[in-house]
C-alpha cells in the first residue's frame, strides 16, 4: 500500500482550527450527503477504512459502534480528535492494514466506507483480494460505499485544458488542483500497463512548469494542496467495475453534478451478490 507522510496529510488541511480540508481530495458536503443517502438503515456496526474525518462523523451518526482502520500512525494522530465529541465513545481506532479488517472487526458490518482507499492499493491485482475481505466483513444486506478515482480510457494528459478551464473560471481551485495532479501528466507519469501514477514525476513536471512560467504562483500553490510523492493505482472505469463484479459485488454509481471531479472520482455503492 502507498504510505503518506505527515506533511502530505497536512497539505490537505484548509483550516486546522475549523477542522476543514480542501474539497476534491476530501468528500465535499454534496458527496457526504450522497454517501448518507446510500447507507442502509439501522446499522449496528459501521467501519471506515482510513481516518477520513467527514466519513467517520457520517458513520458515527448512522451506527451504534464505529471501527476506524488505518495503518498510518501519522494519520491517526493528526485526525484522531476530528470526530465530534458526542461520537467519541462510539469509535474504536485500529492501527492495522485494511486487509486485516475482519480480524480486528469481525463480520456483520452494516456498512463499510472509504474515500479513495483503492488508489493506495498497489499493484492493481490486489484490488480483488481487498474487495473480498470487505465483502466477507459485511452483512448480506450490508453496503460498501467509496469514492474511486478513475483514469480516462485513452489516458490522454489534460494539463493544457485544465489550466485554460481554471483561468477562464470554468472550474474552481479544487477541480484544477486535484485534476492537474491526477490527469495533467498522464503521458509522462502514468503507466497504463500497471495502472500506476507516479506522483513524484507529476510534481517534477509541475515544478518545471512553474519554473518556466507555465504555472502561476497561485496555481502552483493550489496544486500543492494535493501533494503526494508516492504512487497511486488509477484504473479505468471498465477495469474497476470488472474487478468489483469479479469480487462478488453489484454496484450503483452516483451521478452528481456541479464539480468536474464528480465524473472521474465517482461514489460507488456496492452490495454483496
Amino acid at each position: 500500500m502507498s504510505d503518506w507522510t505527515e506533511a502530505e496529510l497536512r497539505a490537505r488541511i484548509d483550516r486546522t482550527g475549523a477542522r476543514t480540508r480542501y474539497p476534491g481530495g476530501s468528500p465535499d458536503p454534496l458527496e457526504v450527503a450522497q454517501y448518507e443517502n446510500m447507507l442502509p438503515e439501522g446499522s449496528e456496526i459501521g467501519i471506515v477504512l482510513g481516518m477520513t474525518p467527514e466519513l467517520r462523523n457520517l458513520a458515527a451518526r448512522n451506527c451504534k459502534t464505529l471501527a476506524s482502520i488505518d495503518s498510518r500512525a501519522a494519520a491517526i494522530e493528526l485526525y484522531r480528535d476530528w470526530l465530534g465529541p458526542e461520537y467519541v465513545t462510539l469509535e474504536q481506532i485500529h492501527q492495522t492494514d485494511w486487509f486485516s479488517l475482519s480480524t480486528v472487526c469481525g463480520t456483520g458490518a452494516g456498512f463499510i466506507l472509504g474515500d479513495g482507499v483503492f488508489g493506495n492499493v498497489l499493484p492493481l491485482a490486489e484490488y480483488g483480494s481487498l474487495l473480498c475481505v470487505i465483502r466477507d466483513a459485511l452483512l448480506p444486506t450490508g453496503r460498501f460505499i467509496t469514492r474511486q478515482c478513475l483514469v480516462p480510457e485513452d489516458a490522454l494528459p489534460r494539463r493544457d485544458a485544465l489550466i485554460a478551464e481554471f483561468r477562464s473560471g470554468a472550474i474552481d481551485a479544487a477541480g484544477f488542483g486535484l485534476g492537474l495532479r491526477m490527469h495533467g501528466y498522464l503521458d509522462s507519469a502514468y503507466d497504463p500497463a500497471s495502472s500506476s501514477l507516479d506522483n513524484s514525476e507529476v510534481f517534477r513536471r509541475i515544478e518545471s512548469d512553474y519554473a518556466s512560467g507555465g504555472l502561476s504562483q497561485q496555481e502552483h500553490a493550489i496544486v500543492h494542496r494535493y501533494y503526494f510523492g508516492g504512487r497511486n493505482s488509477l484504473p479505468t472505469q471498465k477495469a474497476w467495475e470488472t474487478i468489483l463484479q469479479e469480487a462478488g459485488f453489484a454496484f450503483e454509481r452516483a451521478s452528481l453534478e456541479g464539480k468536474n471531479w464528480y465524473s472521474w472520482y465517482p461514489i460507488y455503492c456496492c452490495t454483496p451478490t
